[in-house]
């Protein structure tokens, strides 16, 4: 039983399917004249204004944007993740496209534009800088990539050419600026910081002499030097420096390195500091030798023993305050050692920047040159043309579809079927009479007494319809119309006839209504096709 119901509603789907398209067809070939004069004049209408219109044409360059740009400790603690890093170079992108097409890098460009629109008596009162931008340039990325577009869109070949070159120019120049004002920047902190640096070293190194003096460990003049110079390690030329400086970060990397290097030196055992209580330490590693050698020979409460025990703690007592002279000369000796290798890179990293500055930095680097397309972007003449040819379509058959709803007239058999009472015999066709003769022959008898009722709005209006050649001429009928309708008791048999069009919804029950005296001898309805 279901899988009978599923094969009926299958059917009745089909059945539906291919009646809406019939009825989409037939729609379309009802207002054909309609849909195709709407269609020829839009036609007509754009290939006349893609021929008139005046064309744009469009330039375009393309440079790669290096990205400079990094926190303030100089690290990206994200870069080594790569979600992370996609949405960070998406940010550094947008932010740099935004920067580019601010009036701070266009606005000579935007002047001069105007300037040359006013040489060609054109009126630009109403023209601002944003206008400009969003109708007349596209500046994107290309692809999520450092690769920068810059397309310049407009009707004057001449400009954008002219256009496109003072871009192409104000974005070195904001490169390099760019670039410039950072060295700037990183030489003057490391101005600064020198300045401070060399008094402190300078300061470290007098606590360190003036020790070295007081204390009689340095030579005979008593100046004490530092021995082998002291670098801050891995970074004679001071690049890594001067690159770790040249960012918001530089003060905190400082620090950092100040409290986090570890320097050489020469240890406390090359230096002559300790020559100084040489023979003091001799008389006691002499002293306690030889304690070690009688105590084993003589008492304990020996004499002898008793005075070298006594020697020995003298000597030890006295060399006390040595070893702290000695342990407060490292520490002075190793902070002015530090000291003077900070001085020392920084500068060097001050020497590397004020060269790099007297160089020109390098530029954006440019990919293409500008260059014009050869074929004008707008208008595209067959996309235009075949494009409103669509249009116009989709746009006529709407107006005939709506027309047709509007009269609240039938068209469809469907739609026939539904609303009429009477049972459905056929279809006839209009230059088919021999079909036409075919089908009655089958209803009724050649010699029966038929009328004819046609279901339209004439027949409401007394309008007898015109004659229509549908059967064979041995076979007479009569049109009988409201005037005419008490005749219809004369004859035996009544047919309906109708066709798509011709009568609105509401009349036909007004007709029913008129002929429910001759129901019993109303055989059914024909549609006329």
């Amino acid at each position: 039983m279901e899988d009978s119901n599923n094969t009926v509603n299958q059917n009745y789907d089909s059945d539906r399917d291919e009646i809406d398209i019939k009825s989409f067809f037939k729609i379309f070939k009802r207002g054909k004249n309609l849909i195709f004069g709407i269609v020829l004049s839009s036609t007509l209408v754009t290939g006349l204004y893609s021929f008139i219109t005046k064309p744009k044409w469009s330039g375009s360059f393309n440079i790669v944007v290096k990205k400079n740009s990094q926190d303030s400790s100089g690290i990206n603690p994200l870069e080594n993740y790569g979600i992370f890093n996609e949405i960070i170079n998406n940010d550094e992108n947008e932010t740099q496209r935004l920067i580019l097409k601010s009036p701070s890098v266009l606005m000579p460009v935007f002047n001069f534009v105007k300037n040359y629109y006013e040489y060609k008596n054109i009126n630009i009162d109403k023209l601002s800088f944003k206008e400009w931008v969003d109708d007349n340039l596209i500046i994107d990325f290309e692809n999520n990539s450092s690769v920068l577009k810059v397309e310049y869109i407009n009707e004057d070949k001449k400009l954008i050419k002219e256009a496109l070159e003072l871009i192409s120019s104000k974005y070195k120049a904001y490169s390099k600026r760019d670039t410039e004002k950072q060295i700037t920047k990183t030489i003057k902190y490391l101005k600064k910081q020198t300045k401070l640096m060399k008094e402190k070293s300078l300061n470290s190194m007098k606590a360190f002499n003036e020790f070295s003096i007081n204390n009689g460990l340095g030579s005979i003049d008593g100046f004490v030097g530092l021995g082998p110079s002291v670098s801050l390690g891995g970074d004679p030329s001071g690049r890594e420096l001067m690159n770790k400086l040249g960012n918001p970060g530089a003060e905190k990397y400082t620090e950092n390195l100040r409290a986090n290097k570890i320097f050489q030196a020469d240890t406390i055992s090359n230096s002559k500091a300790g020559m100084r209580y040489e023979a003091q330490f001799e008389m006691l590693m002499d002293y306690e030798a030889q304690f070690v050698d009688l105590s084993s020979k003589l008492k304990p409460n020996s004499n002898t023993l008793k005075e070298l025990k006594s020697n020995i703690e003298n000597l030890r007592d006295s060399l006390k305050r040595p070893n702290e002279i000695l342990l407060e000369y490292r520490r002075l000796k190793l902070e002015a050692s530090r000291n003077e290798g900070i001085l020392q890179e920084l500068e060097s990293s001050l020497q590397v920047l004020e060269l790099n500055k007297i160089k020109a930095p390098d530029p954006w680097e440019m990919i293409s040159v500008p260059t014009i397309d050869s074929n004008p972007i707008f208008p595209k003449k067959e996309r235009l043309i075949i494009g409103s040819l669509i249009i116009s379509l989709i746009i006529g058959y709407l107006i005939a579809f709506i027309k047709e709803k509007s009269t609240g007239k039938i068209f469809e058999l469907s739609e026939y079927k539904f609303l009429i009472k009477y049972k459905y015999l056929d279809t006839i066709y209009r230059n088919n009479i021999k079909v036409n003769t075919n089908i009655i022959d089958n209803l009724i008898d050649i010699n029966d007494n038929v009328a004819l009722v046609e279901l339209s709005d004439n027949f409401l209006g007394n309008q007898i319809p015109k004659k229509q050649e549908l059967f064979k001429e041995e076979r007479e009928f009569c049109f009988v119309n409201l005037k005419d309708i008490e005749t219809l008791s004369k004859f035996k048999k009544i047919i309906l006839i109708t066709e798509g069009g011709i009568i609105a919804k509401a009349n036909i029950h007004l007709i029913e209504k008129y002929l429910i005296p001759y129901e019993k001898t109303i055989l059914g309805w024909f549609y006329l096709d």
